[in-house]
């Protein structure tokens, strides 16, 4: 499943929310050294319900609209 993400970096706000097709990730983390990053793949490891290595970014490491790959196996 690919899934599209817009990442809001040391945000009050916490939690995803969804418009227009693409989902809104508030992270508490700052954008530096990849802590964003695994702040999401973490929150998003539990949203879904699946492990952290099924979670690849594959568009936008360094941006903050992501392109996501979700390896659910059902």
């Amino acid at each position: 499943m690919i899934i599209h993400v817009k990442v809001f970096t040391k945000s009050k706000k916490k939690g995803f929310v969804e418009k227009d097709g693409i989902i809104n990730a508030y992270l508490s983390s700052a954008p530096e050294k990849g802590h964003a990053n695994a702040e999401l793949v973490k929150k998003l490891s539990h949203k879904f319900n699946i492990p952290q290595s099924q979670i690849e970014i594959i568009k936008g490491t360094k941006s903050k609209n992501k392109t996501i790959k979700l390896d659910i196996k059902k």
